[in-house]
């Protein structure tokens, strides 16, 4: 769940972008802001949980995901990818997607981290941003150790999201 300032800062990342890589929806909140800022929104997830977040009931997670999004998985706007985060980013890759915001919430402990950013990060789009939630010291600290170690510079924006894009102050040569 966003704090209400981390939805702020999700909404600015949002601004003015045109294709939107969700990986980690849970129940589509977060998704049905992206449809409405984006023309085009992939959604990723498995909707079974983790052993950081716990294990859902899926159909209970499933349903709740499609009331939150129906109108947009109608209108074409919103493709759901019901499955594994990496078989996903291959998927697309396949597809020939890419977007100009990725944003990372699915499993927090740094190996599953580490293999999101590796598998989406050639999906970033020329002038994208890829970001993500969770950035918490002491709760999440594999993921804020993935997320500096593959995206140098990468800033933590409080209260729980991380930002970094090719070129950033601090990024180096990783463009």
């Amino acid at each position: 769940m966003l704090a209400k300032g981390d939805t702020f800062v999700v909404s600015l990342l949002c601004a003015a972008r045109r294709t939107v890589i969700e990986v980690g929806a849970y129940q589509g909140a977060l998704t049905r802001l992206f449809c409405h800022m984006a023309e085009r929104v992939y959604s990723v997830d498995h909707f079974k949980g983790d052993a950081d977040a716990g294990f859902y009931d899926e159909a209970a997670v499933q349903t709740a995901y499609m009331r939150h999004n129906a109108d947009s998985i109608a209108s074409g706007r919103l493709t759901v990818l019901a499955m594994d985060s990496i078989e996903a980013a291959h998927t697309l890759s396949e597809s020939g997607v890419t977007a100009d915001l990725i944003w990372i919430d699915a499993a927090h402990d740094y190996d599953h981290v580490r293999a999101d950013i590796t598998a989406y990060r050639p999906l970033l789009a020329k002038g994208g941003v890829i970001c993500g939630h969770d950035a918490m010291p002491g709760k999440f600290d594999g993921l804020i150790r993935a997320v500096d170690e593959l995206l140098p510079g990468a800033i933590m924006v409080p209260p729980q999201v991380w930002v970094w894009w090719p070129g950033m102050p601090g990024a180096g040569s990783q463009q």
